[in-house]
């Protein structure tokens, strides 16, 4: 995205063709209409400006629309130099209190720019007035010549790719693997997560069930969390992880005293639960079908409401499958689902990979793919020497999960960490590998039987490759018909574009 000189950008105001303007000047995107009143306060700032005595050397390589990648988080103005920093939030129509709520946000979202200096400022394109944020989180109001001085001690500023300043790991943060973020508050929900937190906390107390459905990416993990501590300040939470604990749940159940955070064997002891107000059962999708039914016994017997929180694709095991927890759920008097459906926390071109690896009659011709490292071995050993590669690069290996009977190619690698053991987490860069229990049938990638009859191969790669948030390598071993499979989608786009 290239910097504007705002003056030039304001002087067009058909709402028509703006935003094509608009694109065409800033090499951006999107795909947004700006309405006129967005227009109009764009103008109407950089007329009280001029007014004011502002030079038009001033208006220059500010990043118009500026959009955080992957998080979605907007910018209406935004110039950053090596020192300082001005953010300007446009409003036709200001109410005070969502304006403060949106400016601690965006010094929240610039805050990893500690070394600059910020001026976060929001302009009433009614009133023609200009606030700013102070230290202490309140608006005041500044006047025009105050903001064209800061405006002018901005030096060096960036006049294109400010995206690389905002890197993903800055923003998003998983309860399991960065958990003292998680219990500092270092995080935001989005609008949607805010709704069901704020209907489901409104709500519990009346007993039910609650469900929060979303595929990898969309933040339910983060939501359920953030649920369970603020239910903590009522009473005692039990949460059942359906899949191996982390050091994360632990930090999470050390620190916050009224979360006690188990696994789902945990169910097979008749425990007294009668001392929990509340239960959040995470990734319900992998509960067996009898702890399931004996949960809700117990909790129908102490009135206890309960959150389910799952997807129904993430699923590991034949038995999973079959026993369709998923549908069990939705099928219960009295539930209440709350679907989320947009992915936040996946880069969308990495998501567009999956599924394309997938199934190619889903492949999305928009990416180049650069994300995605695409990688050959021969053998076992080059494939270490590959893995070995990119784990000093800062990849997280993960590989399937080996059956405790049956040897197999995957047991001479690494097993720390495995498919069954990240469940609910997530990784800036992954490392997985597809051997030759992995084929393409009818353009739709399958596997080969798991030594263990229960496992699924594809099901644990889906798994693997969906806990990525920046970038994905993936070794092909000895496999050269899916590694043409894989290169061809990265290629699709190379010829289409030739």
């Amino acid at each position: 995205m290239k910097a504007l000189n705002l003056y030039i950008l304001s002087r067009y105001s058909d709402a028509e063709n703006y935003t094509e303007y608009y694109r065409a000047m800033a090499e951006s995107e999107k795909t947004e209409r700006y309405s006129q009143e967005e227009i109009n306060s764009l103008k109407a700032l950089v007329d009280l400006l001029l007014d004011a005595g502002a030079k038009l050397q001033l208006f220059e390589n500010y990043f118009y629309g500026f959009v955080i990648p992957q998080i979605g988080k907007e910018f209406d103005i935004l110039k950053i130099g090596d020192d300082s920093l001005l953010n300007i939030e446009l409003k036709s129509r200001m109410d005070e209190e969502r304006a403060r709520e949106q400016l601690t946000k965006n010094r929240f979202y610039l805050r990893h720019l500690s070394d600059r200096k910020q001026s976060l400022i929001t302009f009433d394109a009614q009133s023609g007035r200009l606030f700013e944020l102070t230290e202490d989180q309140t608006l005041c109001s500044i006047s025009a010549k105050e903001l064209i001085k800061r405006m002018g001690t901005i030096t060096e500023a960036y006049d294109e790719g400010i995206e690389k300043l905002f890197s993903v790991s800055h923003f998003l943060i998983s309860p399991l693997n960065t958990p003292k973020r998680f219990m500092d508050g270092e995080y935001f929900l989005t609008q949607r997560q805010q709704e069901i937190k704020n209907e489901i906390l409104k709500e519990i107390d009346n007993g039910a069930y609650y469900a929060i459905k979303g595929s990898a990416g969309t933040g339910k993990t983060l939501l359920v969390y953030d649920i369970a501590k603020e239910l903590a300040k009522r009473g005692k939470v039990g949460v059942i992880h359906c899949g191996k604990l982390a050091d994360g749940h632990k930090y999470i159940s050390e620190v916050c005293k009224n979360i006690d955070i188990f696994p789902v064997v945990w169910l097979k002891i008749d425990h007294d639960m009668s001392s929990y107000r509340y239960f959040i059962v995470d990734e319900t999708q992998r509960i067996y079908k009898m702890q399931f039914l004996k949960l809700l016994e117990k909790l129908k017997q102490n009135s206890t409401p309960v959150i389910f929180s799952y997807d129904s694709r993430q699923t590991l095991a034949r038995s999973e499958s079959e026993d369709a927890i998923p549908n069990l759920i939705e099928s219960l008097d009295e539930i209440k689902l709350f679907p989320l459906t947009n992915k936040i926390r996946t880069n969308p071109e990495l998501a567009a990979f999956i599924q394309g690896m997938g199934d190619e009659g889903k492949i999305n011709y928009n990416y180049f793919y650069h994300a995605v490292d695409l990688l050959y071995a021969n053998n076992v050993a080059e494939a270490k020497n590959i893995i070995a590669i990119y784990k000093s690069r800062g990849y997280q290996f993960i590989n399937h999960t080996p059956s405790q009977y049956a040897p197999a190619t995957l047991d001479e690698f690494d097993t720390t960490v495995v498919a069954h053991a990240v469940i609910g987490q997530e990784f800036d860069n992954v490392i997985v590998m597809m051997d030759e229990n992995f084929y393409y049938e009818d353009r739709k990638l399958k596997s080969r039987a798991h030594p263990n009859w229960n496992y699924l191969y594809h099901q644990m790669l889906f798994q693997e490759v969906t806990r990525v948030r920046e970038k994905l390598a993936i070794v092909v071993i000895g496999n050269p018909d899916v590694f043409s499979h894989l290169i061809n989608i990265k290629q699709i786009r190379v010829a289409k574009v030739k």
